[in-house]
């Protein structure tokens, strides 16, 4: 548009606006008002970051495949400490065990879970899952089930019994010495047989059941699911979504957290917590939410602050404040309606334009305070300085807010869907802001500052922003100015040549919260909440998939289906079958008849060989010895219950004494012939199926229709961004489909840092195209662009000093500082075209004063996110604020000398 017509457009909005101020705010407020109805009814927030990505992205269209094919990938995870980790003693894994009991209760009654996992109990579970078992496991428990024999090989109870005491007096072969040690194992077990079945038979109150529970509660127990260094019991709570929270699983969060403390309360010195995927974004959801809130009000305030000070008075930094708050509403209606949500990217607009929309507004008022005193002191006079505000700093303010909004509109063109909405809203955003400079600042300013005598004189004030006298040292040495700049920018190209992206979003979450802290004992453990997903069609296809990840350096464990092929398999089935043949006998007994007088003399017995045990024996090791001692103790018991019930002559021979006895052998047989047909499936060296795991297991390795999965664990810590890519190279190596988290996170980040860099492109291509129209000149236009790349290399330059770098959070600064940095050249250009022999070139007749003023609200705007809990957040403030530092530097003292020179050479 031709310079004239511009300029009496913009004088022409300023006058309608002064003669109906009532009409203009009526408007705003009705707006304003109908935006943040529809945004409380129809704004929702959206916390899966799988949202951020594009739709048509293969690689995330087939993770979202997957995550409707199977289930379980997003369970939360609850890590209990046990006492003195890997050093723990019995008693403490006892007590860690009794605190997963205490919580799965408490679970049990949550509202939002669905189910918690902390194991199986070994009795509902194929015996054949010890193949599964890691190798220092498998043989302790092959070594178990050879120790099982003499209970294999025994028909009744009397049997058994004495079976035991020739094993403490058995001779080793070749040797001279019993064989006590290994003998004394699982004596624990055989005490509180013999005590609870005794009781039975005498009548006094013992239980069948219970005694042999008490014998083979040893190998039909609980397992628990516990980490690789078996530090941590794992329980994994499968949570309910809520629609009604701003992250969907956010309350089936707080009702673990909730269990956790009431399970506390129950087994007291037991430390817990809850991490995993949601509830890392859970946390992360709510810390973002709680620093944008305290961030946008501290913000708010600070800006307030900075006008007050540099406008000397309250009343138009307070109209500049709220002529803000009704595009901010405007926003939001906008984005209501037109993205329909917020996310973990987008959410921080209001932050931005709070810090960039007030830079209309002051560029606006610094030039009216100026000239408000020459013009008449009421209304008439007020209208006229307001139509000369419009006509000076409007082209402008105009072409600022043009490319700035450009500039995040470039990141609309992307394929990351978060960065494209983030761009879009704030884009827009921008441009409402100006609207709402050009209406409704100037219809507050006519209503509540008609008067000359309520704006002070400019030359009346302590502090005189509108002047630089110190800034003309730089110009009248602009040579020596201009080759510092040169040096610096030089500087500057060098470090963002060596510039690093560091992807790893560990770095990036609240630090402080529960489910980091208790993510980073997890991977201490030896576990990774992150994995790849191999989708096999059939058995065949998993175990050869699962033979090929397992000999990847890079990996580290295979779950999943992948449990069905343990490392060196053939291995254990030899070994299986070797402890098959020599348990071949015992496995061949058929349950017998007993007589309480073989039971008694079968106590007494093994009575006397714990006894020559403990005399013949010296040096035994105290656990052994206990273990000796208490089993004399209840045998020399049950000895002498049993003496006082057969002498008793009323039972003497009784019926009822003979018919405890049968029921005794037959309960004992029945569990015995149910061991011996849970160690003959244990042996069996039948390939694996599905159907040997557990329930939990079963559920993260079979899908839909029969489809199968392989888990993959990385070796090291995946959150490091070499590990990541070497990782996900090596997996798809064997699986070049593979999807899962880490590829999510791997591919997701290569495109997050690909879209910012054309981003940047795309906006430095925007704003120069902008430029070139408004200014028709190619000079001019380097020239505003010259303070952006030097502000960008001296943020690289001290982020490589600093040992920063640049990450997914703050390499959103690179199109962003194209918008917002060439502002000010916008209209220091605009300022020395239209008084070139002004002094410092650029900063005269009020320009200086808003260039100054709106890139410190910028800067405050952001600086106050450094304050923030969320990483992420406090990287993106340190950076974009040094960023705008640093080109204001350049703005005040490099470009007045290049404009300098440029005068003298014309």
């Amino acid at each position: 548009m031709p310079e004239p017509r511009r300029l009496r457009l913009l004088e022409a909005l300023a006058r309608f606006v002064c003669r109906r101020p009532l009409t203009v705010l009526a408007l705003a407020a009705l707006l304003a008002g109908t935006s943040l109805w529809i945004t409380a009814e129809r704004l929702r927030y959206l916390p899966d970051r799988n949202d951020l990505l594009g739709p048509d992205l293969e690689w995330n269209r087939r993770y979202a495949e997957y995550l409707n094919k199977f289930t379980g990938m997003d369970d939360l995870v609850v890590c209990v400490a046990v006492p003195n980790g890997t050093q723990a003693t019995p008693e403490d894994r006892a007590r860690a065990r009794s605190y997963v009991d205490a919580l799965v209760a408490e679970l049990g009654r949550a509202e939002h879970v669905r189910q918690a996992y902390w194991g199986w109990d070994n009795a509902q579970v194929s015996p054949r899952l010890l193949r599964m078992a890691p190798q220092t496991r498998f043989r302790a428990a092959l070594q178990q089930l050879e120790r099982s024999g003499p209970l294999l090989a025994s028909s009744n109870p009397s049997g058994f019994l004495t079976s035991v005491a020739q094993r403490l007096e058995q001779r080793e072969t070749g040797e001279g010495t019993p064989d006590v040690e290994r003998a004394a194992q699982g004596l624990a077990g055989v005490g509180a047989f013999v005590e609870a079945l005794t009781g039975f038979v005498a009548g006094t109150g013992g239980d069948t059941d219970a005694a042999m529970a008490a014998l083979l509660g040893r190998d039909f127990g609980r397992t628990y699911l516990e980490s690789p260094d078996q530090s941590l019991l794992l329980v994994f709570v499968d949570p309910l979504p809520s629609a009604d929270a701003d992250d969907v699983f956010s309350l089936a969060v707080s009702e673990t957290r909730l269990a956790l403390r009431a399970a506390a309360r129950e087994v007291p010195g037991v430390d817990a917590g809850v991490t995993g995927v949601p509830a890392l974004e859970a946390d992360e959801t709510l810390a973002v939410m709680s620093d944008t809130t305290s961030i946008s009000f501290l913000a708010l305030a600070g800006v307030a602050l900075l006008l007050v000070l540099a406008f000397h008075g309250w009343r138009m930094p307070l109209l500049a404040v709220l002529a803000l708050l009704a595009p901010v509403a405007w926003s939001f209606g906008f984005l209501t309606l037109a993205v329909g949500h917020l996310q973990v990217l987008s959410v921080v607009f209001t932050v931005i334009l709070l810090g960039m929309g007030i830079d209309f507004s002051i560029h606006l008022l610094s030039r009216f305070e100026l000239v408000r005193h020459d013009h008449a002191p009421g209304p008439e006079g007020m209208e006229e300085a307001m139509a000369d505000a419009f006509r000076t700093t409007g082209p402008g303010l105009v072409t600022g807010a043009l490319t700035t909004a450009a500039a995040f509109g470039a990141t609309a063109l992307t394929d990351f869907k978060g960065i494209a909405e983030m761009g879009l809203i704030a884009g827009v955003g921008i441009l409402l802001c100006l609207a709402g400079t050009f209406t409704v600042l100037p219809a507050l300013v006519r209503l509540f500052l008609p008067r000359a005598e309520q704006v002070r004189p400019v030359d009346r004030r302590w502090l005189d922003l509108h002047e630089f006298r110190p800034l003309r040292f730089f110009t009248r040495h602009s040579v020596l100015t201009v080759m510092a700049g040169a040096l610096v920018l030089a500087a500057g190209i060098w470090a963002l040549s060596g510039e690093r992206y560091d992807s790893n979003l560990l770095k990036l979450m609240p630090q402080n919260t529960e489910s980091v802290r208790w993510l980073t004992r997890y991977q201490d453990a030896g576990e990774s909440v992150w994995f790849a997903a191999s989708v096999c069609a059939d058995q065949e296809e998993a175990r050869q998939r699962a033979e090929a990840f397992q000999a990847l350096p890079e990996v580290g464990l295979v779950t999943g289906a992948g449990l069905l092929f343990p490392e060196d398999d053939s291995g254990r089935r030899m070994a299986l079958e070797a402890v098959g043949i020599s348990l071949s006998d015992a496995l061949r007994v058929e349950t017998g008849a007993d007589s309480v007088f073989d039971f008694q003399e079968a106590v007494a017995t093994l009575a006397r060989a714990c006894e020559r045990a403990l005399l013949n024996e010296s040096g035994l090791p105290m656990p052994v010895a206990a273990a000796l001692y208490e089993l004399l103790s209840r045998c020399e018991a049950a000895q002498a219950l049993l003496d006082e019930v057969l002498l008793d002559s009323s039972m003497r021979g009784g019926p009822a004494l003979a018919e405890r006895m049968d029921r005794a052998a037959e309960a004992f047989g029945r569990g015995v012939s149910s061991f011996r047909e849970r160690v003959r499936m244990a042996l069996d060296p039948a390939a694996l199926t599905p159907q040997d795991l557990p329930p939990f297991l079963q559920r993260l390795a079979l899908g839909e229709k029969g489809a199968m999965q392989l888990l993959v664990k990385p070796a090291g810590n995946a959150y490091d961004p070499d590990v990541l890519a070497a990782f996900v190279r090596a997996v798809r190596s064997v699986d070049p489909l593979a999807t899962g988290s880490v590829v999510q996170v791997f591919e997701s980040n290569d495109l997050m840092r690909h879209s910012y860099a054309q981003a940047a492109l795309y906006a430095l291509l925007a704003v120069g195209l902008l430029l070139l129209a408004d200014f028709r000149s190619l000079p001019d236009t380097l020239l505003c662009l010259l303070p952006v790349f030097m502000g960008l290399a001296c943020l690289c330059l001290a982020m490589r000093l600093a040992g920063y770098s640049l990450n997914p959070a703050n390499v959103v600064i690179l199109p962003l500082l194209f918008g917002l940095g060439v502002d000010n050249g916008v209209h220091m250009i605009h300022r020395y075209r239209e008084d070139p022999d002004g002094d410092p070139p650029g900063l005269t007749r009020g320009t200086g004063k808003g260039v100054l003023l709106t890139s410190l609200t910028t800067i405050l705007g952001f600086g106050v996110m450094v304050g923030a809990n969320h990483q992420g957040i406090a990287s993106l403030g340190f950076a974009f604020s040094s960023g705008m530092a640093f080109t204001l530097g350049a703005c005040l003292i490099f470009l007045p000398a290049l404009l300098r020179l440029r005068r003298k050479r014309r």
